[in-house]
């Protein structure tokens, strides 16, 4: 069984440019399907536009469109958002904890985690160009 090499989701052109277009895309959570989705309150959904380069512009507003990324990046996405901090946070917690109190560690490890997104936020730029979207008609 082959794996799809693109994650792929319809939008909607709301402004065309030069070199760019932005589609808007209605998300969703995972549990809209649900039949309980009133009474928790987690089944919520947004509206995100998202503005991506293009070479050809023979987009109009309100087409329908597919807006893609390589499925690769969703791995390296989950990596940068969930399994680095949740390892930088057990690696700290786990390797302090016979030496210093509760609280040192618990403050410690706050800290990592805290270091951690500064370096990101300083980093954004980069790690935002490594995330390259695509429109394609439908």
């Amino acid at each position: 069984m082959s794996r799809n090499p693109y994650i792929a989701h319809e939008a909607t052109v709301m402004e065309t440019a030069p070199g760019y277009v932005v589609v808007g895309m209605q998300r969703s959570s995972a549990c809209d399907a649900c039949h309980a989705k009133g009474l928790c309150g987690s089944g919520e959904s947004s509206f995100r536009q998202l503005k991506v380069p293009c070479r050809g512009n023979d987009f109009k507003v309100g087409e329908k469109v597919a807006l893609g990324m390589r499925s690769s990046l969703a791995t390296r996405a989950l990596m940068i958002a969930y399994l680095i901090p949740l390892a930088i946070l057990l690696i700290l917690l786990l390797s302090l904890h016979n030496l210093l109190s509760e609280l040192a560690v618990g403050l410690i490890a706050l800290g990592g985690l805290a270091l951690y997104a500064a370096l990101m936020a300083v980093f954004s730029k980069r790690i935002n160009r490594q995330f390259v979207f695509s429109v394609h008609k439908l």
